[in-house]
């Protein structure tokens, strides 16, 4: 049932499960220390403006819900800008950096291109923001330890790797079920289809027309931040996870 809760929500949103708010709210000692070693290490880079912040919101919204807008072909500008209301934008900006985005509207975009700018405020979205972040950073670090528990999911589960691309009819492959239920990130999906290169075999495959599009749609825009990795490093760690 509840996976079934979680389905019918991603017509609007991925949603963010309690398991995936812990991991990130584990990285915040690492995210803060990151961030201290980097103001000590170079100079403070400019404070962003809340008009900043806004073009930003606006330009990631239209990143992740339009088919022809891409946010680096544009540079992160939209063409109407209206600079009313601006009290959430100012409160997002203070005491952030120019450097801290767009990346900081990134993950909750993803997740729903939708969503109102007031999400941006709350608790729970800074620690989805700062996993995010700390992903960007160590991403072998968190690859690998994203891996180690998808292993430990299937070995409870009596499955084998091969599981998680199975297609079934009607039915999303379980790899991307983890993705609708936050149970690994979306970097780590993308990282593994640099490895097996299995999104555009099962492409032609399933035959799930309603919430399959969305996710492939979502996690193709998704693409244009990712960190680059060298597929050899990638491919070490997934042997080392799932086949020693």
């Amino acid at each position: 049932m509840k996976e079934k809760s979680n389905m019918n929500q991603l017509l609007h949103s991925l949603p963010v499960n309690s398991n995936q708010i812990s991991k990130m709210k584990d990285t915040e000692d690492t995210y803060l220390i990151n961030e201290r070693r980097e103001r000590r290490g170079h100079f403070q880079t400019s404070l962003v403006t809340p008009e900043e912040v806004k073009e930003n919101y606006q330009a990631i919204k239209l990143h992740f819900s339009s088919k022809n807008y891409n946010y680096n072909k544009y540079n992160g500008k939209v063409k109407s800008n209206i600079y009313k209301d601006l009290v959430p934008y100012s409160m997002i900006a203070k005491g952030k950096r120019k450097d801290d985005f767009p990346d900081f509207f990134i993950p909750g975009l993803f997740q729903n291109p939708k969503i109102g700018i007031n999400f941006f405020l709350t608790d729970d979205y800074i620690s989805v923001w700062k996993y995010w972040v700390s992903y960007q950073k160590s991403p072998k670090y968190f690859f690998e330890r994203e891996l180690i528990d998808l292993r430990e999911y299937l070995d409870k589960r009596n499955l084998q790797t091969d599981e998680i691309f199975r297609i079934k009819t009607n039915e999303l492959p379980l790899i991307y079920k983890f993705i609708v239920k936050n149970q690994i990130s979306p970097q780590t999906f993308l990282y593994l289809d640099k490895v097996f290169d299995f999104s555009k075999r099962m492409d032609l495959k399933i035959s799930e027309k309603i919430y399959y599009p969305i996710v492939k749609a979502r996690l193709s825009k998704l693409e244009t931040f990712l960190k680059a990795k060298e597929t050899e490093d990638l491919k070490k760690i997934v042997k080392e996870v799932f086949f020693t």
